[in-house]
């Protein structure tokens, strides 16, 4: 079986983090796993980096990077480029399952990206509806510049570390964006992937504030993307639904 690093950029998650973190552990130890988990603090102006240096110094397998401003495309780059074992799993604080760890396994034997998705059919997605609307339109967006032939490129993704560094590496987007470059320059690069339906329940939902603020990030970022990764020529026909890469 696989070694993985489990990456989880955590920023201002002093309510959520000593909890979510125990269970996280807790189910990967009932899976029999050898892993690490690097949490990678990111500007957090709370308790939350004091907390991830007592779970570090009372469980061997939590590792802390520590990063200056709250950018989570940064951390989320910064930890996967310092993991060390085989596989590279992303997990948010408050968005993970052991479940989809235990099939991305047995999906990795054949693939090299694992992405759950919460707009394939069968996923499950509570978010309220102006979220699922933005999610919806955001993924039209990408296959309609990019090319994009698939449902989701942002949540929980698992992948073989070695050979997808280069496209890490390569990325050169910050924000929520950088989930997005990674799939894309994935499927740029002829990675076989597939996507895993994945129920949303989120533990607490961003404010309309937060939302709002990620706005000018997102859109700058994808002005990056369009500079730095030239969009697909429009298909001439356009699918009649996204559909899986195998």
């Amino acid at each position: 079986m696989p070694t993985i690093s489990i990456v989880i950029p955590v920023h201002d998650e002093e309510a959520i983090l000593v909890d979510q973190v125990e269970a996280i552990l807790a189910a990967c130890q009932r899976l029999g796993l050898a892993f690490e988990m690097v949490l990678v603090e990111n500007g957090s102006r709370d308790r939350t980096p004091a907390l991830c240096d007592e779970l570090a110094a009372r469980m061997a397998e939590v590792r802390v990077l520590t990063l200056p401003i709250g950018d989570y495309g940064v951390a989320l780059r910064r930890g996967i480029l310092h993991a060390i074992h085989d596989v590279v799993v992303i997990f948010n604080v408050e968005f993970w399952s052991a479940e989809f760890i235990d099939i991305a396994l047995s999906a990795l034997k054949t693939r090299a990206l694992v992405v759950g998705s919460k707009s394939a059919p069968g996923a499950n997605d509570d978010r309220d509806r102006l979220r699922r609307v933005v999610t919806s339109w955001y993924n039209r967006m990408l296959r309609w510049v990019w090319g994009f032939d698939g449902t989701d490129t942002h949540g929980m993704k698992a992948f073989w570390r070695a050979p997808l560094q280069p496209i890490i590496e390569a990325c050169v987007t910050t924000g929520w964006v950088f989930d997005t470059e990674l799939v894309l320059r994935a499927q740029r690069a002829g990675f076989s992937r597939i996507e895993l339906p994945t129920d949303v329940r989120e533990v607490r939902a961003p404010s309309v504030a937060a939302l709002g603020r990620r706005v000018p990030i997102v859109v700058t970022n994808l002005w990056k993307l369009f500079r730095h990764l030239p969009p697909w020529p429009r298909p001439r026909r356009a699918s009649a639904a996204p559909h899986y890469t195998a």
